[in-house]
């Protein structure tokens, strides 16, 4: 079985083996996805989609010509213990769906979900499995990024997201852009433990997750690949 979540400039495979995600695989939309399909060998494939209907399209024909049988995902109202707290599911992204359900999956405590990728994604489930809204910002890099190309004076060489004060420019841009988005995390919390009545569960994923946790108080998990535990849920309920 192989999951696939095609993003907007890549896409990233994992294969499921014995129930078991293994290491991911990444498909540069410029190569080749049949020789990718040829190496992977896959019975079926699981696929959640952000990318360019083209880009969709070219992968779907190669499954076609592969003989292998291709199920798409996309968000719903509820399901999996996950009811959606939009009031127009299909405006939410894939991924923070998938997010949610693997979220459920891993507790069925109050919990706030964080994506802290290109962009940082919080969202907010209480104990019933109802998601209650969340938030999009700026993720770190971009924070930090945009700053720079605002001011010549704050054109520097960018230093690492650590946690503290600044005492140069360069790290107060970065260590700055790690406390506003742990600030926000922190207020989703704040505000999901006034209507649940506990402290919630911070589940932290994506590319920055080892950088922001540091800056995260109370019970953080990290946990790597929970968008592609969320796409297994689908995989095996085929």
């Amino acid at each position: 079985m192989l999951l696939i979540d095609l993003g907007n400039t890549r896409g990233k495979l994992v294969m499921v083996a014995k129930g078991q995600l293994l290491q991911p695989v990444y498909w540069d939309y410029d190569h080749d996805i049949a020789a990718l399909f040829a190496k992977l060998n896959p019975s079926t494939i699981c696929m959640a989609s952000v990318a360019p209907l083209p880009i969709e399209r070219r992968l779907m024909d190669a499954a076609v010509a592969a003989g292998i049988p291709l199920k798409r995902v996309a968000t719903e109202p509820a399901n999996f213990g996950v009811v959606n707290g939009y009031a127009d599911y299909h405006q939410m992204g894939i991924d923070r769906w998938l997010a949610l359900v693997a979220a459920r999956q891993v507790t069925e405590q109050a919990c706030v979900v964080v994506d802290a990728g290109t962009a940082v994604t919080i969202d907010a489930m209480n104990e019933a499995g109802s998601h209650v809204g969340g938030w999009i910002v700026p993720g770190l890099t971009l924070m930090r990024a945009s700053l720079m190309q605002r001011s010549e004076k704050l054109n520097v060489a960018a230093s690492q997201f650590k946690v503290g004060f600044g005492v140069t420019t360069s790290d107060a841009m970065s260590r700055g852009a790690l406390h506003a988005v742990s600030g926000a995390v922190a207020q989703a919390c704040s505000l999901l433990a006034k209507v649940s009545r506990v402290n919630p569960t911070v589940l932290l994923t994506g590319g920055d997750a080892e950088a922001l946790a540091p800056a995260l108080t109370g019970n953080v998990q990290i946990i790597p690949d929970l968008v592609f535990k969320g796409l297994h849920c689908y995989a095996e309920a085929i």
